[in-house]
């Protein structure tokens, strides 16, 4: 078995330096393109929502294959999300610049946020599946999966006691993880992907 490496179309921004801001401070969450794994995580934010207040803005980015946009929540959930939870559309790329940490739902922009050396908290289903990007290396200071608000909430307090403490420690551990799943793209993958 010939075993090779293709080029790395979906998450090309992996080795794009992104996260430049100094003490970048806001929660971004990011949401795969079902409804209950979405709603479920926004209810364990709202419940939390006066932990939340540690970040300057809370960041929701729907999946931009799905329907489901901010709007669509609150009708769902028969309440207005509180006025810090902005929704952003654009690239994931532009929205990073000031992304302390992450909240997935099941998406493997986890993935990219790890990259950028981004720790990331996996809301896991609780009815369901739990689709976690990130299992196969496991590493306590990049991500954590959570099903209920107090993991969640205390998640994103040790999380934020890593950053405090062991900045370099997490970056180290990005560059770790980013180099055991992908390699930059050279001209050779190219010639990978295309069979003659």
């Amino acid at each position: 078995v010939n075993v090779d490496y293709t080029p790395i179309f979906r998450y090309s921004s992996v080795y794009k330096r992104i996260n430049d801001k100094r003490n970048p401070n806001d929660l971004i969450v990011l949401f795969g393109y079902g409804l209950e794994n979405t709603v479920s995580t926004i209810d364990m934010l709202v419940k939390i929502k006066d932990e939340l207040k540690m970040f300057d803005k809370i960041l929701l980015k729907f999946h931009p294959a799905s329907k489901i946009n901010k709007g669509v929540i609150e009708k769902y959930l028969r309440y207005r999300l509180p006025k810090e939870f902005l929704q952003i559309d654009g690239t994931l790329e532009d929205s990073l610049k000031t992304v302390r940490i992450g909240v997935c739902g099941a998406t493997g922009a986890a993935v990219e946020l790890v990259c950028h050396g981004i720790p990331v908290i996996v809301s896991g289903g609780r009815n369901s599946l739990t689709m976690n990007y990130l299992a196969l290396k496991e590493e306590h200071y990049l991500w954590r999966l959570c099903f209920n608000e107090c993991e969640l909430k205390e998640s994103l307090k040790d999380l934020n006691r890593i950053l405090q403490e062991k900045p370099g420690l997490v970056k180290e551990k990005a560059e770790e993880f980013r180099k055991s799943y992908f390699n930059e793209n050279s001209e050779q993958y190219f010639k990978n992907y295309i069979v003659n």
